[in-house]
């Protein structure tokens, strides 16, 4: 039974009859931490906002005032704001990814940090595309750069380009 169900089943069981009036209890639409802040605003449209009251995308995170006052609605599930450095920190003890997917194939574009090697790949197309070592060395096409660039050889009439 709901809470309403259980309410108004306890007021009829006691024969109370007339308006029960809760508007006092629930002053925001969003959920009060009881500080001296909304801590978390859900609004009418399914938006959610965390030391928000004006959510700009799915679930919008806010440390601080960027001044923004709006986002790109193709990138707006997820919006972190912060009035000075801004970050997003993704933990894992093996590895770390950002995984970009279709219906088709959930993890065809990735970026993904190894935390064994310290290194760092760009998957585009489900292959890797470039990849950073820990001295720094670039690798683009090679998994194993053994310069500040490297480069695959290019095959006979290949421009490179």
């Amino acid at each position: 039974m709901t809470r309403a169900k259980d309410i108004s089943k306890i007021l009829t069981d006691a024969n109370i009859s007339g308006t029960l009036d809760v508007s006092g209890a629930f002053t925001s639409q969003g959920i009060d931490d009881n500080a001296d802040a909304t801590a978390i605003t859900i609004t009418s449209a399914e938006l959610v906002g965390i030391s928000e009251t004006s959510p700009l995308g799915k679930l919008h995170i806010k440390s601080g005032d960027s001044g923004a006052s709006s986002v790109n609605g193709n990138a707006n599930e997820l919006v972190v704001e912060n009035s000075d450095y801004t970050g997003l920190t993704i933990l894992g003890e093996n590895e770390a990814s950002i995984m970009f997917g279709d219906n088709e194939d959930a993890d065809v574009g990735r970026i993904v940090y190894f935390h064994g090697s310290n290194t760092m790949s760009f998957m585009t197309n489900a292959s890797n595309a470039m990849h950073i070592i820990s001295s720094g060395n670039v690798g683009i096409g090679t998994s194993s750069p053994s310069a500040k660039l490297s480069l695959p050889a290019q095959a006979s009439g290949d421009s490179g380009v």
